[in-house]
């Protein structure tokens, strides 16, 4: 299959003020596929916002060049461009005398000519893509009376109403709760498959990114970039090589961060399946290191008629709790 987006030898960053050149990360030669979403990841300061914006056509080169379907984007009409890509930024744009369906509609504008009128034609694929980002409820509804959320969605929508092959999100996520965070990554995955269309995101967000991207781009602090499957990145160590710090490490049974509490006395954890893993959990809430592996307290669950049953075995006894609040107050002054 061929590339969609494909860069060649690409140096991104940044000239300051004096005419001083920061390189960020050199040598990129990355690719896009047709159809697929792909989410760009990276520690703070890494530099995922100047790859976007490089990628785009915002912020030029330091060397190299980016190819879209086959063409430099140097080459590229601003016009013709604008029909084969979209761009979804984090700055928040002041568009507050809008409607939704009017701003949805502004994703039209490259194709009409200097009146700026919309045909029905127009109207059919703004009519298209608000129904399809679920805005048809608030289709007349101001953007200042909605919520960031769903701001979000019609700034997608607008992207979407360009009809071009690739669109680029700079951190859509940001500012928003967990639950419109899912949401929106779902949104855009379907979008992905019922369009045809090629996404690329840049995001903090790596359990959420892990569970919707095809393909992650991982940008450590050394300018080095990693491209594979979520899955695969996981099971060769980028992931836990690029994220973990002195006081968190990547779990990669769970695919989540857990703290590192320093000095902790290890604990035995023996239970399967949702019982046994948040026990594991609270456990290191109150600050113990849990482990499959022998140690010299261990907690069992054991699932009865009456309810739940947590043991501990510590020092030879055997206590028994019949709420996990109980085990925990009788464990936390362990690690005070």
């Amino acid at each position: 299959m061929n590339a969609l987006l494909q860069t060649k030898n690409l140096h991104i960053g940044y000239q300051s003020s004096d005419g001083e050149i920061t390189t960020i990360a050199k040598d990129l030669n990355l690719s896009l596929q047709p159809g697929q979403l792909t989410c760009l990841l990276g520690p703070n300061g890494a530099g995922k916002s100047t790859l976007l914006r490089t990628l785009c056509g915002i912020q030029k080169p330091l060397e190299g060049e980016t190819l879209l379907s086959g063409q430099s984007l140097s080459e590229i009409s601003p016009s013709s461009l604008a029909r084969q890509l979209a761009v979804v930024l984090t700055d928040h744009v002041e568009v507050e005398c809008l409607c939704v369906e009017d701003l949805v509609a502004l994703g039209r504008y490259p194709y009409t000519n200097w009146t700026g009128r919309l045909h029905d034609s127009d109207w059919k694929i703004i009519d298209e893509m608000i129904d399809l980002s679920g805005l048809e409820h608030l289709r007349k509804r101001e953007i200042s009376q909605i919520s960031d959320g769903e701001r979000q969605k019609c700034m997608i929508a607008r992207a979407l109403a360009q009809q071009p092959c690739l669109i680029c999100l700079d951190e859509p996520t940001a500012f928003l709760d967990l639950p419109r965070k899912i949401e929106l990554l779902s949104t855009l995955r379907r979008f992905s498959r019922e369009t045809g269309r090629t996404f690329l995101l840049s995001a903090h967000d790596l359990e959420l990114a892990m569970g919707s991207a095809d393909t992650l781009w991982i940008l450590n602090e050394k300018g080095k970039m990693y491209l594979g499957t979520p899955e695969e990145l996981v099971l060769n160590g980028i992931v836990a090589a690029t994220f973990e710090t002195d006081e968190v490490y990547f779990n990669e049974v769970t695919g989540t961060f857990r703290q590192i509490f320093q000095g902790s006395e290890k604990i035995q954890v023996t239970g399967e399946g949702r019982l046994g893993y948040w026990t594991g959990r609270a456990l290191e809430r109150i600050g113990f290191q849990v482990s499959k592996d022998s140690a010299s307290r261990r907690v069992s669950t054991e699932t009865t008629q009456g309810g739940i049953l947590w043991i501990l075995y510590d020092e030879g006894k055997k206590l028994r709790f019949e709420a996990l609040q109980e085990l925990l107050t009788h464990l936390e002054s362990r690690v005070l």
